[in-house]
């Protein structure tokens, strides 16, 4: 760009005549425009596919999948089949943003079993439906596909996972402390003519009688009476037997 300045001037010669100068100047000067470097992308993550945004408008995104490696233009969004570290930058006029860094992790679309203990048995459920549920005792070893609760008599490590088609979530670890059990007296209790007894005590069997007669029976069911009844009852847990409540 160019810029003209003209100077006018007046004053007097050496023999006091008056006179008229004047001095034009041609300016050169090279204006630059102020670039800002694009800025940072960001990346979210839903349902396993990664996307990439950058508010610089006409920005483009370059990424890579870890931390070494070439870097590729970003053009569509991305689906993970496993845990990744992924580095990205906006690139616009030859300017570039910083780096953003962020990890990610693969969600297999199984919950990982829950693995429960009440001292003597160990119970383990999976909230994800149909899922088979394989743990092993201890750290090492085969694994073996859960069916039902299982009895333990010392202290142990139980570890699983769970399984459904080809997937499989992580494994957990859970330590199981070995408490004996001590039986509680059954409870009873009548609710519009039925009797029902409970016992606190899990995986206990309760027997009963009414009015004192005869032998006492295996509780099953709520009873239910049609007159006033004596209730007793009384709970057993394997070499354990309760008081007897009435």
């Amino acid at each position: 760009m160019r810029y003209l300045t003209v100077c006018i001037g007046y004053g007097l010669d050496s023999n006091s005549n008056p006179y008229r100068y004047s001095n034009i100047n041609v300016l050169n000067f090279t204006l630059e425009k102020l670039v800002h470097p694009p800025v940072v992308p960001s990346l979210a993550f839903v349902e396993n596919v990664i996307t990439m945004t950058c508010d610089t408008a006409g920005a483009e995104i370059w990424y890579r999948i870890g931390t070494s490696g070439a870097f590729t233009q970003y053009d569509q969004p991305i689906e993970i089949s496993q845990d990744v570290t992924v580095q990205a930058y906006s690139k616009l006029n030859g300017h570039v943003s910083e780096t953003a860094t962020q990890s990610f992790i693969y969600d297999d679309g199984i919950e990982e079993p829950v693995i429960t203990c009440d001292g003597e048995y160990v119970e383990i459920n999976c909230a994800t439906s149909g899922a088979e549920i394989w743990y092993r005792i201890g750290t090492s070893g085969q694994f073996t596909e859960y069916e039902s609760p299982f009895e333990i008599n010392a202290t142990v490590t139980v570890q699983a996972y769970s399984r459904l088609d080809a997937k499989q979530s992580e494994t957990v670890s859970e330590s199981c402390t070995f408490i004996p059990i001590t039986l509680a007296d059954p409870s009873i209790r009548c609710d519009e003519n039925l009797v029902i007894i409970t016992c606190s005590t899990a995986r206990t069997t309760i027997y009963y009688r009414l009015n004192q007669v005869g032998d006492f029976r295996t509780y099953e069911e709520p009873i239910e009476i049609s007159a006033d009844t004596f209730v007793e009852a009384y709970s057993t847990y394997k070499n354990q037997t309760s008081n007897t409540v009435s």
